[in-house]
């Protein structure tokens, strides 16, 4: 690795790192760059690749394709290539991505649970007491959610659905289930 290709590559990786380039004068500099034979080596002990990282997610268009451009000539220029894939380019290794199997996805039941308990207690958070243990307070939440469907499929039964009386009638089985819960856990204590 030659001294003076080294120096003009940590004169433009200087350039580059601070950002004073911007715009054309970026462009112009990622295009210097491509123009220089680079080596593992180079990279590096010039660690241009991770400035070029930044350059790829740059807010100008130009600059940002030719710094993916740039990485991606290097990765290509810097692989190295099998026997097989240099015999046969058609039939070149498939990526790692591609020999994947697909598997389904096994949902955890409790998981489950608690988005919808969480979901069931949105809005009704105030009403469960904080002093219940978290299984308590699932437990209560789960059964105001299948109370509330019951009473929503009941009610769509009928013609005509007054939705202040559903939701008085659902506050008033709240605090029943509540002071229900208060009065199990008081007796609990007592023993």
């Amino acid at each position: 690795m030659s001294k003076a290709l080294t120096g003009e590559l940590q004169a433009v990786r200087e350039e580059l790192e601070s950002w004073v380039s911007y715009g054309p004068r970026a462009c112009q500099l990622l295009q210097q760059l491509k123009s220089f034979q680079v080596s593992v080596e180079i990279l590096r002990s010039t660690q241009l690749g991770k400035i070029l990282g930044r350059y790829t997610r740059h807010p100008e268009a130009c600059v940002a394709a030719s710094a993916k451009k740039l990485v991606e000539g290097w990765k290509e220029q810097l692989r190295p290539r099998t026997q097989a894939a240099s015999d046969d380019d058609s039939d070149a290794p498939r990526r790692k991505r591609d020999r994947r199997v697909p598997q389904e996805r096994v949902e955890n039941s409790r998981r489950l649970v608690r988005r919808k308990v969480v979901s069931a207690t949105k809005g009704r958070e105030d009403e469960l007491q904080l002093s219940f243990t978290p299984k308590t307070r699932r437990r209560a939440a789960a059964q105001l959610h299948s109370e509330d469907a019951k009473t929503l499929h009941s009610e769509d039964a009928k013609t005509s659905f007054n939705f202040e009386d559903a939701t008085q009638r659902r506050a008033s089985r709240v605090r029943a289930s509540v002071s229900e819960m208060q009065r199990r856990a008081a007796a609990q204590q007592t023993r």
